[in-house]
């Protein structure tokens, strides 16, 4: 749905019918309900955990899938990041089956590659790629020395930071942590609150802001609050 400031319902769009506009592109794929509600069988058939723009506009000259109207969405149940226009509701542009597993967090990145959290149910190890979309091809990916080190079932988030480095949200063990493209950490964040089992609170995503974009609303906030 595309909302306004208000949170009033602007447009919409269906997932289903874009999935089934291009089926040389992709063939959705059948899955096993995932539970009941009020005595019914629910089919979590899409669980588009994330959805955003292509909001690089100076790729749009290099490839009709970054137009600034097309739209990324991450399908978990699907295994799957697709691209959609969203003025025509057409897939463009679709990949995962059979290389990710219960994915969480596309998002494009300046140079048009999109970064992606990998949860991996089916290895049992998680990992965060970078995917050139235009050759569909992994160009860089992290994963722990020991795979099984790293792994999340659900949530999970990635972001590419100035510099280089990403900063990555573990959110089964409650932490996050920065690392160099060559995959050393260099900072990380372990949520405080345990329980009595010494399990630590999941976090689903962590995000670092600019110091000025956090001085500006607390800037505001101290306008409001008046002399």
């Amino acid at each position: 749905m595309l909302l306004s400031p208000r949170g009033d319902v602007l447009e919409s769009r269906s997932l289903d019918e874009i999935l089934t506009s291009s089926p040389s592109l992709f063939r959705i794929r059948p899955i096993q309900p995932v539970g009941e509600r009020r005595g019914d069988l629910f089919i979590d058939l899409f669980h588009a955990n994330t959805v955003e723009w292509m909001n690089q506009a100076h790729l749009a000259a290099r490839d009709p899938i970054y137009a600034p109207r097309n739209v990324l969405v991450t399908s978990r149940r699907q295994d799957l990041v697709a691209i959609f226009d969203w003025d025509r509701t057409k897939l463009l542009w679709s990949w995962g089956p059979g290389e990710i597993s219960g994915p969480h967090d596309a998002t494009v990145l300046e140079n048009g590659n999109i970064l992606l959290f990998d949860n991996g149910l089916a290895r049992g190890w998680s990992r965060v790629i970078e995917l050139d979309p235009l050759q569909k091809k992994i160009v860089w990916q992290y994963r722990a020395p020991v795979p099984e080190d790293f792994f999340t079932k659900s949530h999970g988030s990635n972001q590419r930071l100035p510099g280089g480095n990403t900063l990555i949200t573990y959110s089964g063990k409650g932490r996050a942590f920065e690392l160099t493209p060559e995959g050393e950490v260099v900072w990380e964040f372990l949520n405080p609150r345990i329980n009595d089992r010494g399990q630590r609170a999941t976090i689903a995503k962590f995000w670092r802001y600019p110091i000025a974009f956090v001085e500006a609303i607390l800037a505001k906030r101290e306008l409001a609050r008046g002399p």
